[in-house]
């Protein structure tokens, strides 16, 4: 809802705007490309597959195994994942010591930890974009205009 406040010493009208938060259910569970690369994830989930034998009916079994395993990955990915922004910043501070005590003679490790960490930041950012990308993809970021009658 919106409200026009009073007009004071000006000639605009301040707007207070209110929202009440919307409960928009539970988030979908997606599998991020990113999780593949990542060398653990086909080790759980071949080992959570046949680690578990739901009784019932094939479709029944196999809906229960996905479900477990969807809390499964996600447990995985909490603990083995976690957040890539986070481990980006912490990438950028240590990179950015460690180019700052480099001004006055470098060493060979000094200059190896930072091509390590040079590696990191570009490996995390590369995660951390794939992720987004993923979470905001859109129809009509592929189709553009032409997924619609007016265009």
């Amino acid at each position: 809802s919106q409200y026009n406040l009073e007009r004071n010493y000006s000639d605009h009208c301040p707007i207070m705007l209110q929202s009440k938060l919307t409960d928009w259910g539970p988030k979908p569970f997606r599998v991020f490309n990113a999780w593949l690369s990542n060398k653990d994830f086909n080790k759980v989930v071949k080992d959570f597959w046949s680690a578990t034998q739901p009784m019932g009916w094939g479709g029944f079994a196999l809906k229960c195994k996905l479900q477990k395993l969807k809390y499964r990955l996600k447990i995985w990915s909490k603990d083995q994942c976690g957040d890539h922004s986070s481990k980006v910043k912490i990438i950028q501070h240590k990179l950015n010591e460690l180019e700052d005590s480099l001004i006055a003679q470098p060493t060979d490790q000094q200059v190896l930890e930072l091509k390590k960490l040079q590696s990191d930041l570009w490996e995390q950012s590369f995660i951390q974009e794939s992720m987004l990308r993923q979470k905001s993809r859109c129809k009509w970021l592929k189709q553009g205009d032409s997924n619609s009658a007016y265009f």
